[in-house]
């Protein structure tokens, strides 16, 4: 949800999530995250239309990322979209086996027993495919205790998932989630719908902000993000807010460990395979990101993320989901 680069941020932002959760006094006795469990599938996860994870290790692996700015009081949104990815004989394969495996539920991290199962896949030896499973935490959970929290609606379909700079096949899950308690409102303030064919625009938008980092216009560059940011603040004053999670570091050409601003590396040619479109088609960004720093042959990544506001595209957020 917020920028983060390397250690550093990623304790500053827990930090932040547990000032975030003394703040709201109706998410007191909950603090959510993020709990997903796979082996040989790569996957997105979005919440209310936010990016939260886009993992593209498809070796065994647990994650727990905190949500508590995502969640709304009343109906939320989780949609987990995935593709098989294994290797195969020392070749990449798409066709799931034994191993092949799915989980995806939200913790109440001040609990750890308390767990709603959102959804589980599993390999079906007789069929050889995956299929929905009746899901349960792993290693155990009382899902009674999740009493704030329901889930009601799940739609399956058929999509298409963004690898690298290739689109391929991919399942995709949307559910929607009833909360008793979290934020009033989105995260993020709604623009105009946005089209595929907006691809000049969107080449601009990256031409303009990479500018003002370039510059070191950091006010120019945030302050669409303001409001994105004060909302993530809630009582706090948001620039104590931006300063607190040193923003205008991480935005820095120079950053305090070393990583240089790269040049825009944006494609000559954008094709649909580079356009992601979220939230209903209101919100886009690039892929893979054409903002990056770079130091000794490593790179990081923004992710910044557009909204269409007068026939201009301005950023809505910056999320961190290239990060895991």
């Amino acid at each position: 949800m917020i920028y983060q680069r390397g250690k550093k941020m990623f304790n500053v932002c827990f930090v932040l999530f547990i000032l975030f959760s003394w703040n709201v006094n109706a998410m007191s006795n909950y603090d959510l995250s993020v709990r997903v469990f796979t082996n040989g599938v790569v996957y997105d996860v979005i919440l209310n239309g936010v990016p939260v994870i886009k993992n593209r290790n498809y070796t065994n692996r647990s994650l727990n990322i905190p949500t508590m700015g995502y969640l709304k009081e009343g109906s939320n949104n989780i949609i987990f979209n995935y593709s098989v990815v294994r290797s195969e004989d020392g070749k990449i394969v798409h066709v799931p086996n034994e191993e092949t495996y799915f989980y995806l539920g939200l913790e109440n991290d001040k609990d750890p027993g308390a767990v709603l199962s959102i959804i589980e896949g599993k390999f079906n030896k007789s069929k050889k495919e995956m299929e929905i499973v009746e899901g349960y935490f792993p290693g155990g959970a009382d899902n009674n205790k999740t009493k704030s929290l329901e889930k009601y609606n799940t739609i399956q379909s058929e999509y298409k998932f963004k690898l690298g700079n290739r689109t391929i096949e991919s399942q995709k899950f949307s559910i929607d989630i009833k909360s008793q308690s979290g934020m009033k409102e989105d995260l993020f303030d709604k623009g105009e719908l946005i089209s595929i064919h907006d691809k000049n625009g969107i080449r601009d938008a990256y031409v303009k902000y990479h500018g003002y980092l370039e510059s070191e216009n950091f006010d120019d560059f945030i302050l669409t993000l303001r409001p994105f940011y004060k909302k993530l603040s809630y009582i706090n004053d948001v620039d104590d807010y931006i300063d607190f999670i040193d923003l205008k570091n991480d935005l820095s050409v120079v950053d305090d460990e070393g990583y240089k601003l790269a040049p825009l590396k944006i494609p000559d040619i954008i094709t649909d395979d580079n356009v992601e479109i979220l939230a209903d088609g209101y919100l886009v960004r690039l892929l893979p990101s054409p903002i990056r720093w770079s130091k000794d042959g490593r790179f990081k990544q923004l992710s910044l993320i557009f909204k269409k506001v007068d026939d201009e595209f301005v950023p809505a957020l910056i999320s961190d989901d290239f990060n895991f």
